[in-house]
């Protein structure tokens, strides 16, 4: 036998025997915990710092009792859509899908809140999810809170195969009842709504902790039909408003007394949201439901300026094309698969959790997907060489991005909204082994590395449609 012939079959048999490791006789549930805007430093398992490992034990036993992964990438430095990125495993910029969803560009009063037409604006009908690939096998899916992917009936999370949405359409909305506070009534895409039912005010506690209480109670949901589930919590926190409850902020001014008002607020919000992971975490308990659920822990971009999050030591934030607003903080807990305290170097993004849910619930992977699914890697092997591109608005205008570990290129193109090309603006180029707080540009000193790279983010460039906003 041929070296040729002889590779496919070693190939095939090493996947094989992946896959009957992964392969429960049981379906696994899957939780999906999914911060706001945290920072890359904001948590007990990021740092060494104690006060931290005493806001955060509940997310910090998701990475004791499971694995860190310390190069963990989302698809885009902003919300939504990193959110569309994630949900359905391909770059968003694919399907046009680029920048936030208009509307969320200005503070009121704005033109574009006046007008229908931003309302229409959404992830693309009919472009799967990852509700949409594991109901067809067996899966009860629920999500609860921030959506984020349009307003409209035909972009809400009932049409995009979900079974139950407890949360609300926009970005973000008051933490606290309105009117609590002399508050506007907000508008209709801010409000919390169940399966279509707009619920009142008056039934809100502070939104996290009302986003944990529909979170357990989906999970009796679940247990009573004796199915498995998919719960994608997708807390509102830390994002702004930075608005604390009571026992949170008590809790982050005992452990935190040097930090100011704006730091010391986002801190509350951080501890109110371990405390609703942990209520998760204890209700799985409760029914031993923990012994066979996959939970994965991440933000959906970097920490941003607004709130006081802390992305040390990666420069920039949310909307900057630098590590601090791509690299997130990220753990997965997955109990007789994964083993406790595990270590994960190798890079990985967003795009990968939907072929690795699809692959755990024992379905066949879409061939369309740029994600891939995680299981090697979560045994101990290797994905091998990968490459991670960016396109996005953000603070230093139009950019693209590649990373090809440890190198990684930026190129600003415009500080526009319109259609750029790739211009002659000085390039940005970053050994991450050796500089990960991206502060020496070696673009000048590696030409022929910067024109290799560029050509490379050309070609995936040329494959995508014009921004569809």
């Amino acid at each position: 036998m041929t070296s040729k012939t002889l590779f496919p079959l070693l190939t095939a048999a090493f996947f094989a025997a992946v896959s009957s490791v992964f392969c429960n006789a049981q379906q696994p549930n899957i939780v999906l915990l999914l911060a706001d805007d945290a920072g890359y430093h904001d948590f007990g398992f990021q740092c060494d710092e104690p006060a931290l490992r005493q806001a955060t034990p509940n997310i910090d036993s998701i990475a004791t009792e499971g694995a860190k992964f310390t190069q963990a990438y989302v698809s885009a430095n902003v919300c939504a859509p990193s959110r569309a990125g994630l949900l359905t495993g391909e770059y968003q910029q694919r399907y046009g899908f680029r920048d936030n969803l208009p509307g969320h560009w200005g503070k009121r009063p704005d033109p574009r809140w006046l007008t229908e037409e931003w309302r229409q604006f959404g992830l693309e009908p009919g472009r799967k999810t990852i509700a949409d690939h594991l109901k067809p096998l067996g899966y009860y899916c629920g999500i609860v809170g921030k959506w984020h992917l349009g307003y409209t009936d035909e972009f809400a999370p009932m049409s995009r195969g979900f079974d139950y949405f407890n949360g609300l359409r926009s970005g973000s909305r008051s933490f606290f009842p309105v009117n609590a506070f002399g508050q506007l009534i907000p508008e209709q895409y801010e409000q919390l709504e169940e399966n279509g039912r707009f619920l009142p005010e008056s039934e809100i506690r502070h939104v996290t902790e009302t986003q944990a209480d529909a979170a357990i109670g989906f999970i009796d949901e679940a247990e009573e039909r004796n199915e498995p589930f998919f719960l994608f919590l997708s807390f509102t926190a830390p994002h702004t408003p930075l608005q604390p409850d009571e026992q949170s902020l008590a809790i982050a001014k005992n452990l935190f007394p040097e930090a100011d008002g704006k730091r010391l607020a986002y801190l509350g919000l951080v501890i109110g949201m371990d405390r609703a992971v942990g209520r998760v975490l204890d209700r799985l308990e409760r029914s031993q439901l923990d012994q066979n659920t996959l939970i994965v822990f991440m933000s959906d971009n970097g920490g941003s300026r607004k709130n006081a999050s802390n992305n040390s030591p990666l420069s920039g934030h949310k909307w900057s094309p630098m590590e601090g607003g791509y690299r997130v903080p990220m753990a997965l807990k997955w109990r007789g698969v994964v083993k406790s305290g595990s270590m994960i170097s190798e890079p990985v993004i967003s795009l990968d959790l939907l072929p690795t849910f699809v692959t755990a619930a024992g379905g066949t992977i879409p061939q369309n997907l740029d994600g891939k699914a995680l299981q090697p890697v979560l045994a101990g092997n290797s994905l091998g060489d990968r490459t991670f591109y960016w396109w996005d608005y953000n603070s230093e205008g139009v950019t693209s991005t590649i990373l090809r570990h440890p190198w990684k290129l930026i190129q600003q193109e415009s500080s526009t909204r319109d259609e750029p090309a790739i211009s002659q603006n000085k390039p940005w180029l970053f050994h991450l082994g050796n500089d990960l707080s991206e502060t020496q540009n070696m673009a000048e000193t590696h030409p022929e590395l910067v024109r290799q790279l560029k050509n490379h983010l050309m070609r995936w460039r040329n494959q995508l449609p014009k921004p569809n906003w």
